[in-house]
């Protein structure tokens, strides 16, 4: 299965924003999510959340369970929506998990323990809105992502701009440790 980068919709971090913006962003989940399932699944998509759902509001949680559980069956394509998403807390509950269970941790089964479990980590990560930093997003699966940074906010971010991130990413030598000399 082939698995978009995650949208990172909203942070750990950012729960702790003013509550009556974070009800403006829960109310668009609440007001529109439904529909953009919809037409996901027109398109074959499957949806996956990141994140830690449980500190969002219990409609908004049975929203998001509900439009996973549909798009379940799709197998070929999909994308990740991080909500309520934190590289960090991600990684303790990881390995959290794994001492619970009396678990060596490795590279391989860290992997299986995160949110993206069964998918490959991102080859590119575009950042938008002037930011030059990760955010705490994706940091272990982020370890060999070429990053691209873009000044426009991400919904000015047009095809036209993605085309040339993705011009940007075709240029690059992805080394991953190795040299030049032992890339021929």
């Amino acid at each position: 299965m082939i698995f978009a980068t995650p949208r990172y919709a909203l942070s750990t971090e950012n729960l702790k924003r003013p509550q009556g913006e974070l009800e403006g962003l829960f109310n668009l989940i609440r007001n529109h999510f439904k529909e953009y399932i919809g037409r996901i699944c027109a398109n074959g998509i499957r949806l996956r959340i990141l994140g830690d759902t449980a500190l969002l509001p219990e409609d908004v949680q049975q929203i998001l369970q509900d439009c996973e559980k549909d798009t379940e069956k799709y197998n070929h394509k999909g994308i990740n929506v991080a909500l309520a998403y934190g590289s960090r807390a991600e990684i303790v509950q990881a390995v959290n998990r794994a001492i619970e269970r009396g678990e060596k941790v490795t590279e391989e089964s860290l992997s299986s323990l995160l949110y993206t479990q069964g998918q490959p980590d991102p080859d590119l990560i575009i950042r938008t809105g002037k930011e030059v930093r990760l955010s705490n997003f994706l940091m272990y699966q982020a370890a060999y992502a070429e990053l691209y940074f873009s000044e426009k906010m991400f919904p000015e971010f047009s095809d036209k701009d993605l085309d040339k991130a993705m011009a940007a990413f075709s240029k690059r030598t992805r080394r991953f440790g190795k040299t030049d000399e032992q890339l021929t």
